[in-house]
């Protein structure tokens, strides 16, 4: 009876910890999954940094599968930087002049609580004998793989009249681009080098 209970005030938290969680996940900027991440470090080319996206989550992959999904991109170049959204029913271009660039910035977020909800799933499973330490086990194991598709980078400018723009992207088996912090700790530090090249 007691074990019952416990496993229902469990459930009932977690429940309340997804509502929490993907409520304030909520964005006016997008999360993305980098379907190209292209540098020059050399600098010279035409097209420095080109980095290019598609929603996160499964349905938009399929969208992009069947080439109805927004493409995100951006573009770096020798004089301007470009961010683009392109959809079925149009695009928008946001073009920024170097000159105008006085700020970059680079994020790392981690879901750290879901890591704290996978310890006490497992230590509750070694507590509770029986039939809930698989179920509990298993809440443990999906908590773990939720923190680590739940990592997310963000990279982004301000410019000088204090506008931010920018993206936000989280790592992805499926398309096989690894990005990590210091490739896009690297992105913005490029960014910065070709803007006071320009200056």
């Amino acid at each position: 009876m007691i074990a019952s209970s416990f496993l229902s005030l469990i459930i009932y938290f977690v429940i309340f910890f997804f509502i929490a969680y993907f409520i304030n996940r909520k964005s006016k900027v997008p999360f993305l999954v980098m379907t190209k991440y292209d540098l020059d470090e050399s600098l010279e080319g035409e097209t420095i940094i080109h980095l290019v996206g598609r929603r996160a989550g499964f349905f938009s992959w399929i969208m992009h599968k069947l080439n109805i999904s927004n493409r995100y991109e951006l573009i770096l170049k020798q004089d301007e930087l470009n961010f683009e959204e392109r959809s079925m029913f149009g695009e928008e271009i946001i073009s920024i002049p170097l000159d105008s660039i006085s700020e970059t910035r680079t994020g790392h977020t981690k879901p750290l609580l879901l890591i704290f909800l996978a310890i006490i799933f497992f230590i509750s499973g070694l507590l509770l004998a029986g039939s809930y330490t698989v179920i509990l086990f298993v809440l443990g194991v999906i908590f773990v793989i939720v923190y680590f598709f739940g990592k997310a980078l963000s990279i982004s400018v301000r410019t000088r009249g204090g506008s931010v723009i920018g993206i936000k992207f989280k790592p992805s088996f499926i398309e096989g681009i690894s990005v990590d912090i210091n490739r896009a700790i690297r992105t913005t530090e490029i960014i910065r080098e070709v803007v006071r090249k320009r200056s």
